[in-house]
């Protein structure tokens, strides 16, 4: 997303734009790591750029469809994500050109949710056999303490 410092006209610039997953270079180092996601539609950005003194604020919104796991079962869940953004950007001061990408590509990277869970009810999956807990129970014992929280088993209240 590249502009001229010209085209932003009276102190504003407003523009729609898609972009598609191959513009998304290197997000998983911007959204924590995260690669278990797909884009199912190209990135929509509705967004204004105004001149505020040495700086311009970019402001809008964008929108895309996603799928990822759930946090609970694994199983992928489509998503619809619709994100403000609000950024303030440094104008470089010798350069004719604004570069508005990696920005942008931020705003992207904050609009993926953290966790999907398909549903409020969600079961997830047994962690000792790995059944979907949601289609089926299995035989495996529930009570297993994890060793570092053993003492608090132990404690009584009375």
């Amino acid at each position: 997303m590249l502009f001229e410092k010209g085209e932003i006209e009276n102190d504003r610039l407003f523009f729609e734009v898609s972009r598609n997953a191959a513009w998304l270079t290197n997000i998983s180092e911007l959204s924590e790591n995260r690669e278990d996601f797909r884009l199912l539609s190209p990135i929509l950005f509705k967004t204004g750029i105004e001149k505020m003194g040495g700086e311009i604020f970019i402001s809008g919104t964008l929108s895309f469809e996603l799928l990822s796991p759930c946090s609970r079962c694994l199983k992928p869940e489509k998503n619809s994500v619709s994100h403000e953004i609000s950024s303030f950007v440094p104008l470089p001061p010798n350069e004719s050109k604004i570069d508005i990408s990696d920005d942008m590509r931020e705003q992207v990277a904050m609009a993926i949710p953290e966790k999907t869970v398909c549903a409020k009810n969600c079961k997830g999956l047994c962690i000792s056999c790995g059944a979907d807990l949601n289609e089926n129970s299995c035989k495996c014992e529930r009570r297993e303490v994890v060793p570092r929280l053993k003492a608090l088993k132990e404690i009584r209240l009375s």
